[in-house]
């Protein structure tokens, strides 16, 4: 349920359109649990035990606005839910996140392409929900939860005091969203939610599988469940591997997304990508576990 009137727009270059709304850069701080975005600003931390402690979240979130808010060109993006990590922010959180953002006149993009696939145990909240996020963006997609990214197209929505300028965006930045890609992703939110909630449970599935294949066959991998995507952030340093993922991938044949294109908080990390039948998701662990036999 978002705020009245919250307007949508159709895109897909939405950095283009977000520069344009806000007259500010988009290399700016990420909203994340790793140490360091891909950008030069430092992160921000979500709870969690491996990476960031939940007691020290609204001081580490406050340093980090304040220091975006230094820069008249300050914008922050906030993945909700978070990938590469899954996680999914909490309410009181998102409401901490625009309380700073307000008082600093930090303007928040949340990225929420990944909201349609949130596990049990968990709950999405729309950013534009939270009190005080009047004059936020956000954007959504169909790609992620119905796996539709080779058409591309998204929604840019605006909060009330910033859905007026939606108007001033050009005709240039819809033009990447072609007919067919239209129809898809209006076709996959009207009537996708059988499919998608078939793919919930199998993803539930596989969570639960990933968890138990990596506590029984490779208990020096740091892994803490993931609340949303079909992601799982790795923790790889008690292996000892200068290049995890590239060593995963010669030894193994098991191609996981190297935890440094994240930033240099995930240097010792991979990501894994559990959106696959069981029996595959088991020979990946597989051939990791026989890969580190054959390494010692």
């Amino acid at each position: 349920v978002l705020p009245e009137p919250v307007s949508p727009t159709m895109a897909t270059d939405c950095p283009g359109a977000v520069r344009k709304l806000t007259s500010r850069r988009i290399g700016v701080p990420l909203l994340s649990k790793v140490t360091r975005s891909k950008t030069t600003s430092p992160a921000i931390g979500f709870r969690t035990p491996a990476w960031f402690s939940s007691s020290a979240f609204s001081a580490w979130i406050s340093s980090r606005i304040r220091a975006a808010a230094a820069s008249p060109r300050a914008a922050l993006l906030l993945s909700n839910p978070h990938n590469p990590t899954g996680t999914v922010p909490t309410g009181a959180e998102l409401a901490r996140v625009a309380s700073l953002a307000r008082a600093h006149g930090v303007v928040v993009v949340s990225d929420e392409i990944h909201s349609p696939l949130v596990l049990a145990g968990a709950r999405f909240t729309p950013y534009l929900s939270v009190e005080g996020t009047e004059d936020a963006l956000a954007v959504v997609s169909a790609s992620k939860g119905w796996n539709l990214a080779g058409l591309k197209a998204a929604l840019l929505l605006a909060g009330p005091a910033r859905a007026p300028d939606l108007a001033r965006l050009p005709e240039s930045v819809a033009h990447g969203a072609g007919h067919v890609a239209a129809i898809a992703h209006g076709a996959a939110f009207a009537a996708g939610g059988p499919w998608l909630d078939d793919l919930l449970g199998a993803l539930e599935m596989n969570r639960r599988l990933l968890g138990a294949l990596l506590a029984e066959r490779l208990p020096g991998v740091g892994y803490r469940a993931p609340e949303g995507t079909y992601l799982a952030w790795l923790d790889c340093a008690e292996l000892g591997l200068v290049d995890p993922a590239g060593f995963f991938l010669e030894a193994a044949g098991v191609a996981l997304s190297p935890g440094p294109d994240f930033g240099t908080g995930g240097s010792s990390a991979v990501r894994l990508n559990f959106a696959t039948s069981p029996a595959i998701l088991t020979e990946a662990i597989e051939r990791m576990v026989g890969a580190l036999a054959r390494r010692r």
